[in-house]
């Protein structure tokens, strides 16, 4: 049962404990009204009190889906939301010189919870700024700082256009980062990436990414950024 699941779960025994405790001052308040027309007042303190407990528990689950305050309090340390950008490099060298490794592109993930679940999205872009991938999860799930995704991806790296796979990330504690994989059904791509979360300071900078242009200009300032630092043998990524 994962958190937000306890956290309805509580807030249904609050529910059913409120409404235990108003019945019988219900019941005393409508004598006065009914006198002993028992089965008219068994009735209206019935329907009061599953009037009560419905809204109740309707605001509850309202508060876990319109408020990123909530969720926050509910998730503590899990709390995974946010913007997370990820670079890859290629030319590796098994050993030594990283100073001639260099990133192939960047990519910035969005992950975010509505209708009931997580959603991951995400957009991809080479050094030169230019798109090569829009992806998102058709089905997600978080179990102990683990994120399980099934997503599609338009893609330039699959011939039909189309790329379906598997995703998986393991984030540190607290969640600043993650760690993981994805590989496609076809089993013909097959990537180990780690991403960094974007901090309140750079979503400032970029205008929380209400536009496209400002991904595509945080991605390619990432990369001029580890790129310069790859030259220096300091990189942050891989």
């Amino acid at each position: 049962m994962n958190r937000f699941e306890n956290y309805k779960s509580s807030c249904k025994l609050f529910s059913a404990s409120i409404a235990a405790i108003i019945t019988p001052m219900l019941i005393d308040r409508a004598e006065l009204y009914f006198g002993n027309q028992h089965v008219l007042l068994f009735w209206i303190v019935v329907a009061l009190v599953i009037v009560f407990v419905t809204a109740l528990n309707y605001f509850f689950d309202k508060a876990i889906e319109k408020s990123s305050y909530v969720r926050r309090l509910i998730m503590g340390s899990h709390y995974i939301e946010g913007y997370y950008y990820d670079l890859s490099i290629e030319n590796i060298p098994s050993s030594i010189d990283c100073t001639k490794s260099t990133v192939k592109h960047g990519v910035l993930v969005k992950i975010e919870y509505y209708d009931g679940g997580f959603h991951i999205n995400g957009v991809t872009y080479d050094a030169k700024g230019h798109r090569l991938a829009t992806w998102k999860s058709n089905s997600c799930t978080y179990q102990d700082r683990i994120v399980y995704a099934q997503y599609e991806s338009h893609t330039e790296y699959s011939k039909t256009g189309i790329e379906t796979g598997l995703l998986q990330l393991q984030f540190e504690n607290p969640p600043y980062s993650y760690s993981g994989f994805y590989f496609d059904i076809t089993n013909n791509i097959q990537v180990i990436i780690s991403g960094i979360n974007v901090d309140k300071k750079q979503l400032k900078e970029y205008n929380y990414f209400n536009r496209p242009e400002m991904k595509r200009a945080f991605l390619i300032n990432a990369i001029q950024i580890e790129n310069e630092n790859l030259r220096n043998g300091s990189g942050s990524f891989h």
